[in-house]
């Protein structure tokens, strides 16, 4: 038995086969429709790929990867605002 299968990454719904939404029947979460309101207000720290599974011309298998960067988080607080000192002084006896 010889296959061809390869793949595509999409970095934008609007590149996405039209066929897409035929694999994606059963699960909401990887409609086009879904998957472009998550390309329009996802956070600045996560990239979505869009990837097309193919047997020679034939879509058959979609995924959805996203890439989260922790390193462009925001601060999560007061906590995060204090500089070493101003922790470390309470903490030295005078």
């Amino acid at each position: 038995m010889n296959t061809t299968y390869s793949f595509q990454i999409y970095n934008s719904t609007s590149l996405l086969p039209l066929e897409w939404n035929s694999l994606a029947d059963n699960n909401i979460f990887l409609t086009r429709e879904y998957l472009e309101i998550l390309e329009n207000s996802s956070p600045v720290n996560m990239i979505c790929h869009f990837i097309g599974i193919f047997d020679k011309e034939d879509l058959l298998g979609i995924v959805l990867t996203q890439f989260l960067f922790a390193e462009k988080l925001e601060s999560f607080g007061e906590r995060d605002q204090l500089g070493i000192p101003e922790q470390t002084e309470q903490f030295i006896p005078e």
